[in-house]
């Protein structure tokens, strides 16, 4: 959604059920704005909810639950645990969980994207990752027809 007109992006935000506060969709909006002007999104378990995120997981992981409600469970409470940190990467790179880089069609818009989990955030620097994440655009954006 981020390289979407604002007319896509209203239309999308107001999809969204239950249906968000205008503090949730400026919030929205401005994460949007971030990913826009970065280039990806970088993402995080929030303080308050990791412990939470990883005691669901464990939980997951012990109970025999079927896959496919384990993985409902688990994108729910991904959903309500993440972050963005893409505006303040520079200062929240140590504990960013992993970034979500576009690749791009020929109209501009996202043809899809790929997810790439930092296992080691805290010996990464922010130029070393553009530079990786530039790689890694470069040659899959040449696998786009």
């Amino acid at each position: 959604m981020a390289w979407r007109d604002d007319d896509a992006v209203d239309a999308w935000l107001r999809r969204v059920r239950p249906r968000l506060t205008e503090t949730d969709a400026a919030q929205h909006r401005r994460v949007l704005a971030d990913i826009r002007n970065r280039g990806y999104g970088a993402w995080r378990f929030g303080d308050a909810h990791a412990a939470l995120h990883d005691r669901l997981a464990a939980v997951l992981a012990s109970v025999d639950t079927s896959e496919q409600v384990a993985r409902q469970l688990s994108t729910l409470m991904t959903m309500v645990t993440l972050e963005s940190v893409t505006g303040v990467l520079e200062s929240k790179l140590a504990s960013t969980e992993f970034v979500v880089l576009p690749i791009f069609g020929r109209d501009g818009q996202p043809a899809y994207q790929i997810e790439i989990h930092l296992a080691r955030p805290e010996t990464l620097t922010l130029s070393d990752l553009d530079a990786a994440l530039s790689h890694a655009r470069q040659l899959l954006a040449a696998a786009v027809v």
